[in-house]
């Protein structure tokens, strides 16, 4: 019977197997519901990195057969679905021949798979296996083969430290001696990545872990195995804690260092995975977009066990990335961590569970934006309000006006694009673009207005109290209207034509206008600088 992944005993090639020609013609039944693992090595043990040929019938939850050589790419399947039976031993065959094995089922000559190798291997011993949760029997013809099981005297180092603590571990129980006690994963890491989908509120990291443990069941004197402290494993060797993201939007996935950790002389395991998480960020305030900055949280946990499971923090030793941002958007200004009891409720039934709490705090890194998005709106409403200085019947003047008003519409058109429709409050700039295209609108329309009644003649004169206003000379120091050189006593008799030269008499109606361009020139100022005071 074989039992979870790995190769416990090896098994000589019998000689009633070897061909006349040098080939291996092997014969064997299996009964298993899926994933019977054959193993075909040159030696009496297979560590880790070593090159071996291993068979795998039933694969996929027994959709698929495979022929590969570990710890190279090379390998080959076929599609043989319900190929194994969970009550019945079925029999096949395995075939060697000049680096092609080929697998067949028993009474079949054509193999359900065949793979060739140019640099084959010599096969020596083969063993039997099964995968994680799954069993299998093996019938096999053992009367003429030499057995090799658990020969610790022909391992050295590594290989006997895995012999003497592995082929009999479980990995699926939680490394406790008692019932009552708790797991305490000790916790440290270092985020290498981070962006922030502002629109979308997801948030992306790619974290550094160091997680490590302790297995009470994997203690050995390194005196006795070749002064050997640490060594190498496999996950699906060593117990390791399940845990997931509870505000994760897709599933958790590992950059690197998934399947391998340490394990060292005292029991002590650790693992280092770096993980990429796809989080939601549900923080909306862009007040001070595009200087805004945002606080999202990561709440990591683990899956339920018969013993609670703990994260305790300590100060990490893995090093900090050089640069910490992403395409020179955001910059990680603070990173906290936080360790939250769970409390037993309709969801979680186990209690003295805890939850990791890692809070980013990033800023935008603001520069690009100034040049992409502030210049332009600058340069308008400057633009804008120095259009005042040109004639007020200056066509010129209307062109700027609706050049602003083109370059706000474009800008708030690209900004709706980038900016959360659903956040709480509007940025300070989105607010104060869609002000000031108003107010240029505005603008435009009163500039329109003041170049027609600029045009005036005193044939329609203005009434009293505007001539009194125009002649009034505090008013005209005030606004600083130009000099008039009168021909006669009163203001009927102003030329008519205010685009005469310098010299010639003003129109009433020309003057009025001017004084009116003045206040809408002050008010307008006044209502751009107020908001820009107010933000600072």
């Amino acid at each position: 019977y074989t039992s979870g992944y790995g190769y416990n005993s090896f098994f000589h090639i019998p000689e009633s197997s070897l061909m006349e020609d040098g080939s291996i013609y092997l014969t064997f039944s299996v009964k298993a519901a899926s994933n019977a693992h054959i193993l075909l090595s040159p030696n009496s043990y297979a560590l880790d990195q070593d090159i071996v040929y291993e068979i795998v019938l039933g694969a996929g939850k027994n959709t698929f057969t495979t022929i590969r050589k570990l710890r190279t790419s090379l390998r080959t399947s076929a599609n043989t679905v319900g190929l194994l039976k969970e009550d019945e031993a079925l029999d096949f065959w395995i075939s060697v021949n000049n680096g092609v094995i080929e697998v067949g089922e028993s009474g079949k000559p054509d193999p359900l798979v065949n793979f060739e190798d140019t640099n084959p291997l010599e096969v020596k011993y083969l063993a039997f296996g099964s995968w994680v949760g799954a069993t299998a029997c093996w019938i096999y013809d053992c009367k003429n083969i030499t057995k090799t099981e658990n020969q610790l005297d022909h391992l050295k180092g590594v290989a006997k430290i895995k012999k003497t603590l592995l082929d009999e571990h479980d990995p699926s129980i939680p490394p406790i001696s008692n019932g009552d006690e708790a797991i305490f994963i000790f916790t440290a890491f270092a985020i290498n990545y981070v962006d922030l989908d502002l629109q979308k509120s997801v948030l992306t990291t790619h974290i550094k872990f160091n997680f490590t443990w302790s297995d009470p069941y994997l203690v050995w004197e390194p005196s006795e195995f070749d002064n050997i402290n640490s060594i190498k494993v496999l996950h699906r060797q060593l117990w390791r804690p399940y845990f997931f993201i509870f505000n994760s939007l897709t599933k958790v996935t590992f950059k690197n260092n998934r399947d391998q950790m340490t394990l060292f002389y005292d029991g002590k395991v650790q693992w280092t995975p770096e993980i990429r998480m796809i989080t939601n960020c549900n923080n909306s305030d862009i007040t001070h977009w595009p200087w805004d900055t945002h606080s999202c949280t990561i709440h990591l946990g683990f899956q339920q066990y018969a013993v609670p499971i703990s994260f305790i923090l300590r100060n990490s030793n893995i090093p900090k990335p050089a640069v910490q941002t992403v395409g020179n958007e955001w910059e990680m200004i603070e990173v906290g961590t936080m360790v939250q009891d769970v409390q037993e409720n309709e969801f979680i039934t186990q209690n003295n569970n805890s939850i990791l709490l890692i809070s980013i705090k990033l800023k935008r890194q603001s520069s690009p934006f100034v040049h992409i998005f502030l210049l332009p709106i600058i340069f308008a409403t400057i633009a804008s309000q120095f259009s005042y200085l040109l004639p007020i019947y200056s066509q010129f003047r209307i062109c700027i006006h609706i050049t602003s008003s083109v370059i706000f519409t474009l800008y708030l058109l690209v900004i709706s694009s980038i900016v959360p429709g659903y956040s709480d409050a509007n940025s300070f700039l989105v607010t104060f673009t869609s002000r000031m295209f108003a107010l240029i609108a505005l603008q435009t329309i009163i500039s329109a207005f003041l170049m027609n009644l600029a045009k005036l003649s005193d044939e329609n004169p203005p009434s009293l109290s505007i001539k009194r206003l125009v002649g009034n000379k505090n008013i005209r120091t005030i606004f600083v209207l130009p000099e008039e050189n009168f021909q006669g006593n009163s203001y009927s008799e102003l030329q008519e034509n205010p685009y005469n030269s310098l010299g010639k008499l003003q129109s009433a109606w020309f003057l009025f206008s001017i004084i009116l361009d003045r206040i809408i020139f002050i008010i307008s100022t006044i209502i751009i600088i107020i908001p820009l005071i107010i933000t600072i």
